[in-house]
């Protein structure tokens, strides 16, 4: 079997991001995927006390609210380079890992469609992914 690392990054915005990270902790163990993965390392960005933890939670890394303006008035998260950074090193030291990243994308909004597909792919049918 497949050695597997997932890699979470919860976002603490707007009044749903409970619900949200709730709804994903419940179907990485609803699609067995808690069951047969080594580790998770999670990312927040935000500062509460995460609701559910896990006793596969490797490391719960507090990124606070690390936000840029860009030119494009949009907001770019450092939180993002952070995890990547990590998940490239950490793919460069442990080449035998499959790597499952997901995310609580779109916690201020009502567009579901993009957090849908990551957990449809990445959760879900995560044994697709690894194989």
């Amino acid at each position: 079997m497949n050695k597997i690392a997932v890699f979470y990054m919860v976002g603490q915005f707007g009044d749903k991001w409970k619900e949200i990270y709730e709804h994903q902790i419940n179907l990485l163990i609803k699609s067995n995927l808690y069951r047969h993965l080594q580790f998770i390392d999670v990312y927040v960005i935000g500062k509460e006390q995460l609701p559910i933890t896990l006793d596969k939670f490797n490391n719960v890394t507090y990124l606070g609210y690390m936000e840029e303006d860009i030119p494009s008035n949009k907001k770019l998260y450092r939180g993002d380079k952070t995890i990547f950074k990590n998940i490239w090193s950490f793919s460069k030291l442990y080449s035998d890992y499959k790597i499952l990243f997901y995310h609580a994308l779109g916690v201020s909004s009502s567009k579901i469609s993009w957090r849908s597909y990551l957990e449809t792919i990445n959760i879900e049918y995560w044994q697709e992914c690894v194989e």
